[in-house]
């Protein structure tokens, strides 16, 4: 189950849906991978050892996890994941249930080094599959101020990142410019402001477009655009501000497991790239064009998995006078641990001041 949205605390409630439908017999459906999604969001949460805290499921995701709990929420909200277990009303005989679990188009669609899109146009939703990594990834847009929100949870990092993925769960934003899968501002008040103002352009050739601005100041936007890759993500984002500003954005954050977080760098064609490795995935940032520095940013507190963290994240000041190339573009890329990285991994694309070519294998 992906960590995206309000109400996390339900959790396996999400699934309830993949066994209602044995209610229905169509011959369309493959209920064996339905049953494996249902099955695998139910053992995601009852297998994690920080599900339960005196034998009651915590408020969070797996332990308890303030920066998700909505105002709403109380110690009985928990208990809503309960629905998913309406799916045993479902006859013994449906194919639902006799089905051989699989793990569907996981097996039999998705390839090796390619990626898969999959535009909603409804929801203006745009959904990624990345097989080299087994993660699926989702796109979407708010547009709700924190001055508005009387519920505090619709402009937060719930909905507010710039991509929410399977395998790296949101971490929170931090008071001294921590910060996953979006960028900060330093506001008028010297503060570090996220963007949450975001509007919908359009999906167009693989590319995800997006214009925002800053909530305080909507004379700082930017166009935004993403464009999934087998191993990650390249932005390219042009900035409209026409004042001086300072801006950091951040890659996925990666959890201590225990074992510490390693940091390494390497040079490929003239660009610089860091790596974190927490044992189980690696991060990779590599920034392109604008920004000026990549720093490595350690969190307490912030992260649901474990309570210190590391994040990679890019910096720069944008001055309109000086600046004549306003765009900013970064790879965020990732593997999993013990894999290596070719400098075509790293490098998928040719840079030059005013273009960016993506090669043909990538």
């Amino acid at each position: 189950m992906i960590m995206w949205g309000r109400s996390m605390a339900y959790r396996m409630a999400a699934a309830v849906p993949f066994p209602l439908m044995g209610w229905d017999v169509d011959e369309d459906i493959n209920y064996g991978w339905m049953r494996r999604i249902a099955s695998s969001t139910l053992l995601q949460f009852m297998q994690h050892p920080e599900f339960l805290q005196d034998s009651v499921p915590t408020l969070g995701f797996y332990g308890a996890f303030e920066p998700a709990v909505q105002i709403y929420s109380c110690r009985a909200s928990v208990y809503w994941m309960g629905k998913l277990f309406m799916g045993l009303l479902v006859p013994e005989d449906s194919p639902f249930w006799t089905a051989t679990e699989n793990n569907g188009a996981w097996d039999n669609a998705f390839e090796a080094d390619q990626v898969y899109n999959k535009f909603q146009p409804g929801s203006e939703i745009l959904i990624t599959n990345y097989p080299n990594i087994g993660a699926s990834e989702v796109r979407s847009w708010c547009h709700e101020r924190v001055a508005d929100d009387w519920q505090k949870f619709r402009s937060t990092e719930n909905y507010n990142r710039l991509a929410y993925n399977t395998e790296f769960h949101w971490q929170a934003d931090g008071a001294n410019g921590e910060v996953a899968m979006n960028y900060l501002f330093l506001n008028d008040k010297q503060e570090w402001e996220a963007f949450r103002l975001y509007d919908f352009q359009k999906f167009e050739k693989g590319i995800y477009y997006r214009d925002v601005v800053l909530e305080t100041n909507e004379e700082w936007a930017m166009n935004l655009a993403d464009i999934p890759l087998p191993n990650g993500i390249l932005r390219v984002d042009r900035q409209l501000s026409p004042q001086t500003v300072q801006m950091r954005l951040g890659h996925y954050a990666l959890p201590d497991l225990g074992h510490g977080i390693e940091v390494s760098s390497r040079e490929v064609k003239g660009h610089s790239v860091t790596i974190l490795d927490n044992g189980s995935h690696q991060l990779a940032m590599v920034p392109l064009l604008g920004w000026g520095q990549t720093e490595v940013v350690s969190a307490e507190g912030l992260h649901p998995i474990s309570e210190k963290s590391k994040v990679l994240v890019v910096t720069g000041t944008y001055e309109p006078e000086t600046n004549s190339n306003p765009i900013y573009a970064t790879l965020m890329l990732w593997k999993k641990s013990g894999e290596s990285w070719s400098d075509e991994e790293l490098l998928p694309v040719e840079v030059s001041p005013s273009l960016i070519i993506l090669r043909k294998s990538s």
